[in-house]
C-alpha cells in the first residue's frame, strides 16, 4: 500500500519537479505606448464561457491570470484539455482568437503592438 502511494505521489509530483510550476491561464502583454481595454473570453470545448474578463492595461505592462488548480490536475491525468477557444477584443474594435489544448505548461499570450492585437501560444 505504501508503495502505491509513493508511486502515485511520484507520478503527480515528478512533472512539477522536472519542468517547474504550471504556467498561467493566459497572459496579456501591451507593447504599445498607450493604455488599452482588452476583453478576454475563454470558451470550453462545449462552447460555454469559462472566463470573461475586461482588463485595462497600461503601456509596457503585462497581466497574467492563474490557471485553476482543478484544470492543472485534470490535465495531468487526461493529457490535455482540448478545444478551448480564447478570444481577445482590443478597445471594443479588433479581435483575435486561438484554439488551444491546455496542459500545465502552456498558455495563450495576447499581445498588443501599435493598436493591433494577436494571440499566440507559449509552451514550456
Amino acid at each position: 500500500m505504501g508503495l502505491v502511494i509513493v508511486l502515485v505521489l511520484l507520478f503527480v509530483a515528478f512533472p512539477f519537479i522536472l519542468v517547474g510550476a504550471p504556467t498561467s491561464l493566459l497572459m496579456i502583454d501591451n507593447h504599445d505606448t498607450v493604455e488599452h481595454e482588452v476583453l478576454v473570453e475563454i470558451f470550453t470545448p462545449d462552447n460555454e464561457s469559462f472566463l470573461r474578463e475586461q482588463y485595462t492595461i497600461k503601456p509596457s505592462e503585462y497581466i497574467s491570470e492563474e490557471k485553476p488548480t482543478l484544470m492543472v490536475f485534470r490535465t495531468l491525468f487526461k493529457g490535455t484539455e482540448s478545444g478551448y477557444r480564447v478570444v481577445a477584443t482590443l478597445d471594443n474594435n479588433s479581435s483575435a482568437s486561438l484554439e488551444i489544448a491546455y496542459h500545465p505548461w502552456n498558455e495563450p499570450i495576447v499581445e498588443i503592438y501599435e493598436n493591433e492585437i494577436s494571440i499566440g501560444e507559449i509552451t514550456v
